[in-house]
Order: C-alpha cells, then structure tokens, then sequence
C-alpha cells in the first residue's frame, strides 16, 4: 500500500491523449530493501494541478511504519516527474 500513492499519480498526472507521453515503474527488492523508481511524463494539464496531500500522508506512514529506514526523494526534472523510494525491510 506504500507504494500505490506513486503509482496512482504517474498514471494520474503523467497521461495524456494529446501529447506523447511515458510512464517507467521499476521496482526491485534485493537483500531486504525494496527499491522503486517511477519517473512519468509532466503534461499541461497536470501543472499545479496536485495539492501533494498523498505524498504527504505517504510520508508520514513510512515514519510510523519505517523509522529512518526509508529514504524518499520526489521532484522534477526537466519534462519529467520521479520519485525514488527505498526501505530496509530489516
């Protein structure tokens, strides 16, 4: 469930009939970490259009449920939107 809010929003905010458009998710799980990069195309009509309240509430469950043993990092890049996201499962 952690890792739904990410997915959701490159479909969300990264499609687009009018305009080409891409949508990579690679998730990995190697020696109890799980790793997932989702990076998406940034579309007109997704511009501003986020309030980011599900990254936030994503945050805040991976601090009650992982304590320091996660590492997020979100932003543009360009015409693209990633998130990275990496947890000890220990």
């Amino acid at each position: 469930m952690i890792l739904l809010p990410f997915i959701e929003n490159a479909f969300k905010y990264g499609l687009s009939i009018d305009n080409n458009c891409s949508i990579i998710i690679d998730i990995k799980i190697l020696n109890n970490n799980i790793k997932m990069n989702v990076t998406n195309s940034i579309n007109d009509h997704s511009e501003g259009s986020g309030n980011n309240i599900g990254i936030v509430n994503t945050r805040k469950r991976l601090e009650l449920l992982y304590n320091k043993k996660y590492v997020l990092k979100c932003g543009k890049a360009a015409a693209e939107y990633a998130v990275l996201l990496s947890v000890n499962l220990n």
